[in-house]
C-alpha cells in the first residue's frame, strides 16, 4: 500500500509585495552578518554592515509606501470609475 504525497501549500503573495520579501531576506542575511561580526569574526566589517543595514531599511521602507500608494490609488480610480469593487 502507498501513500500519495502532495506538495505543501505555500501562501501567494501579491507581486507588488515581492520586493518587500526579497528586501525582508537580505534583511535578514545582513543581520545575521552583523552577529557574528559582534562576535569578534569580522571586526572591520562591522560599520560598513551598519551603513549597508540602513540603506537597506530605507529602501525596504520606500518600497513599502510605493506598495501602498499603488493599491490606494488603483482603489480610488476603480471607485471613480464605478466600478466599486
Amino acid at each position: 500500500m502507498t501513500t500519495e504525497q502532495t506538495p505543501a501549500r505555500r501562501r501567494q503573495a501579491p507581486d507588488s509585495l515581492l520586493p518587500v520579501l526579497m528586501a525582508g531576506h537580505v534583511l535578514r542575511h545582513r543581520a545575521h552578518r552583523l552577529t557574528a561580526a559582534g562576535r569578534g569574526r569580522d571586526k572591520g566589517a562591522l560599520s560598513i554592515e551598519l551603513a549597508l543595514l540602513v540603506l537597506v531599511l530605507i529602501l525596504a521602507a520606500g518600497l513599502v509606501v510605493a506598495a501602498i500608494t499603488n493599491l490606494v490609488t488603483s482603489k480610488a480610480n476603480q471607485i471613480s470609475n464605478g466600478n466599486g469593487g
